[in-house]
């Protein structure tokens, strides 16, 4: 049997349905193996049923897409907000999880089902972090893994949340929060999923392979250095602000087609909320100028 990157299985769950303790291995950092102990929100049926799965989705959520949540120093050269491999491309690319509903779970978001499962909120962050990746049940540990948790005995504790972990770092903009709509835009418009340029109405010629992952690809494009604020026309600027409420930001990589809006939430936060072409580049459009030096 390949492997597991990374493995995870429900040890036991309280009562009162308070926490619930889950014991990982993480094949990056073997060392980290241990017990997270995930205190759970208050869950009313169907919720109730499937505490175990919750419980292992949210300690799959801090292992895989923030693990500085159970250490600071978790992955000492890497820092929150970097963009990893895909893991289509990655050498280990299976996540091991004990529970069914765990897997159905994680199925229902990154699109390899086309059923719904009661604790699919709890694994949304997967559409940002998990795609490619192949998800298993493993009832019972391996020797190898049996090996690691007697070795490593690591204890976190951690709280579930809906929350999907789905921010990047941008080195000019500071932290992005991506949008299900955005990443829905990004691979509509760039000819990754196999539709003709023309009928995106998209300068962007089809691609012959899409990437590992879209949202490692997007994630890319806003951690360029040379990412920039635009400034539109006025007749532009118009047309933009009848679609957003909020104050939108406008950004794009110069000798690009891509442009992302960008609207702050607070907290120097910014949600990409869309991604769109124009025929001619940034920096090579009439109805755009380039913004100076930036600040966050």
């Amino acid at each position: 049997m390949t492997r597991a990157a990374v493995f995870t299985q429900v040890e036991s769950v309280s009562p009162s349905l308070e926490y619930a303790d889950i014991v990982f291995g993480d094949t990056s950092r073997i060392d980290r193996s241990g017990r997270i102990r995930v205190t759970l929100p208050v869950l009313d049926e169907p919720l109730a049923g499937y505490a175990g799965a919750i419980a292992e989705l949210e300690a799959l959520k801090a292992i895989i897409a923030n693990p500085w949540r159970l250490a600071e120093d978790y992955h000492a050269h890497e820092k929150p907000g970097s963009v990893g491999i895909a893991w289509n491309q990655r050498t280990l690319n299976v996540i091991q999880v004990s529970q069914g509903a765990t897997r159905k779970a994680l199925l229902a978001v990154i699109g390899e089902s086309a059923k719904d499962h009661p604790a699919k909120p709890f694994a949304k962050w997967g559409k940002f972090w998990l795609e490619g990746a192949k998800v298993r049940v493993g009832k019972r540990l391996d020797a190898y893994q049996q090996e690691a948790l007697a070795r490593y005995s690591n204890a976190y504790a951690i709280e579930a949340s809906t929350s999907r972990e789905n921010r990047v770092m941008s080195p000019v903009a500071g932290p992005i929060e991506l949008s299900e709509h955005a990443l829905e835009q990004y691979a509509a418009r760039s000819g990754f999923i196999g539709n003709t340029a023309a009928a995106n109405n998209s300068p962007i010629p089809v691609q012959q392979h899409s990437p590992g992952s879209f949202s490692l690809s997007l994630s890319r494009w806003l951690l360029k250095e040379n990412l920039s604020k635009l400034r539109l026309s006025q007749a532009v600027t118009k047309r933009k602000e009848k679609r957003y409420l909020s104050p939108s930001e406008y950004w794009g990589v110069p000798e690009q087609l891509f442009r992302f809006t960008l609207v702050p939430i607070g907290n120097d936060v910014r949600r990409l909320v869309t991604v769109y072409v124009r025929q001619r580049p940034v920096g090579m459009d009439p109805e755009e100028t380039l913004e100076g030096a930036q600040v966050h």
